[in-house]
């Protein structure tokens, strides 16, 4: 925040920017930086720090079983008083079972089932770019459900709209850019990398005028070894054009180099007036599945915990009635230490004269196994929790008698989730191309992200359930059938209005000619 702040005092501030006025004295071109927050764009907004343990967790999520692992007792808890080879033990037995990134990639899946597409109103010259949209040969359907996948994790995800390094820029006009092959290009930053964005207001507009970008890099480290170095993009909007920086790390993470800038940002020989950034979120979002990745979080507590009962109980322990005590000098008794387990022996004293010896003075000592039957409880409990904690987001709950309006209304609301997402990948893939269309003087049009989903295929189980009402008189012929045709069990051609009077009228027709029979 130091340095935004130095700039405006070298820079002329713009008519109606309001940004903040405390502006401490310093050297103008300070190379390297501090360990203090303000000198280094290595530390985080403080809502990042706030948020990160809760995005953590989903990200965690999606390395599986070993990243979990990794994590210890931020997701797999310590029992109280329990020891580390205890808690080591227990720690080897996680399995997860991975119901989150099951929920996330059907997300993604139903989101993108079809590509998005382009309006009339988008140029030719962008839609050409969606080939290789990031330089790198990636097309913008693959870029897309990257992004989707993203931010169905973390709740934020955001693309810088890039342009290729000249050395002159401003010798440069966009004839001239155009002919070298020069356009803008996607690059794609996930929330563990957005550090910084802070917002100001320029002409009474809400604008970022500070954005902190990291991004991470492998490098030789003499010969033969690699190290990993991160940088820095700092962009900032001071209301009369938009400057960027590049830092890179040190060996302490939170020291600095400035390595160039700051540079006015141009595009076709005139400074930006916006920071090229589109966020999907903000960082403050919360991940979207959050709910569900906490049930799947205690699902793995209680399978592992259940897990290492079991394995207790299918290894009885040894007793064996006699143990010597240890005695002290002030006569104070001290006997074995009880150890469970395999290579473990109970060594108990005998029991005094008035109370009944064992039988055996040696037996095995097997738990209760019945310990384990709430916690088999639980876990289905939570499996089912966890199931309509992903389809409140994936596809409306399927309930048998309702009326086909209400259905629809529930239909419209349960979908709102991914609806929402859909929604907020078109906007953020807009306002890219929005980017793109001012760097190469376009302007851009329409995106179009598909949000017909489409609804899931009835049950065996579901299509008796639906019957059974039926039957019941809960719901309607016409109900019936008409559940059954968007379940995908009947033709999509079927009439159930019609259906339903063929067969009422079949049933009267059979009726006459019974009645008919039985006359003669």
């Amino acid at each position: 925040m130091g340095h935004l702040l130095l700039l405006l005092l070298t820079m002329p501030t713009a008519p109606g920017i309001e940004l903040p006025t405390d502006r401490p004295s310093g050297p103008k071109n300070t190379v390297v930086s501090g360990v203090g927050e303000q000198d280094s764009p290595a530390f985080p907004h403080p809502t990042y720090t706030k948020f990160k343990h809760r995005w953590e967790k989903c990200r965690a999520l999606m390395g599986e079983t070993e990243e979990v692992r990794d994590g210890g007792e931020a997701y797999v808890l310590r029992l109280a008083g329990e020891g580390e080879e205890s808690y080591n033990f227990r720690l080897k037995l996680v399995a997860l079972t991975n119901f989150f990134k099951r929920a996330v990639q059907a997300s993604v899946g139903l989101l993108l089932e079809k590509e998005p597409s382009f309006g009339d109103d988008m140029p030719e010259k962008l839609v050409a770019f969606a080939e290789d949209i990031d330089l790198g040969g990636k097309h913008l359907a693959v870029y897309a459900k990257e992004l989707a996948e993203d931010h169905v994790v973390d709740g934020l995800v955001g693309t810088l709209v890039d342009f290729p390094v000249v050395d002159n820029p401003t010798a440069i006009d966009a004839d001239a850019e155009a002919r070298s092959g020069f356009r803008p290009f996607f690059v794609k930053y996930t929330r563990a990398d957005i550090l910084k964005v802070v917002y100001g207001k320029i002409n009474g507009v809400k604008t970022r005028v500070l954005v902190v970008l990291r991004e991470t890099s492998e490098q030789l480290d003499g010969s033969f070894g690699i190290k990993n170095v991160a940088k820095y993009r700092v962009f900032r909007n001071a209301g009369n054009g938009v400057t960027w920086e590049l830092w890179s790390g040190t060996e302490n993470e939170t020291a600095t180099i400035r390595l160039k800038g700051p540079s006015p940002l141009m595009v076709g020989g005139v400074q930006a007036k916006k920071i090229p950034f589109s966020m999907w979120g903000e960082l403050s979002s919360l991940p979207p599945l959050e709910n569900l990745a906490d049930l799947n979080i205690e699902h793995l507590n209680k399978k592992t915990n259940r897990s290492n009962l079991e394995t207790l109980a299918m290894v009885p322990t040894p007793v064996r009635i006699g143990a010597t005590p240890t005695i002290a000098a002030d006569g104070t008794k001290t006997y074995p230490p009880i150890v469970f387990g395999p290579r473990g022996t109970i060594e108990a004293p005998f029991p005094p004269k008035d109370v009944a010896a064992p039988s055996q003075p040696v037996y095995w000592l097997s738990p209760d196994v019945s310990v384990l039957e709430p916690a088999e409880k639980s876990i289905t409990q939570l499996i089912s929790d966890m199931g309509t904690a992903a389809l409140n987001f994936l596809a409306p709950d399927k309930r048998v008698a309702e009326t086909a309006e209400s259905k629809r209304l529930d239909a419209a609301s349960q979908n709102a989730s991914l609806r929402t997402e859909g929604r907020g990948l078109q906007d953020h893939l807009e306002e890219c191309f929005g980017f793109a269309g001012e760097m190469v003087k376009d302007p851009a049009g329409s995106v179009t992200v598909h949000m017909e989903f489409e609804e899931v295929q009835l049950s065996a189980e579901e299509m008796g359930k639906y019957l059974d009402a039926y039957l019941a008189g809960g719901i309607s012929r016409e109900t019936f059938l008409d559940e059954w045709k968007k379940g995908k069990r009947l033709d999509e051609s079927l009439d159930p209005v019609a259906e339903a009077r063929r067969i009422l009228k079949d049933g009267v027709d059979e009726s006459d000619s019974a009645d008919d029979a039985g006359a003669e």
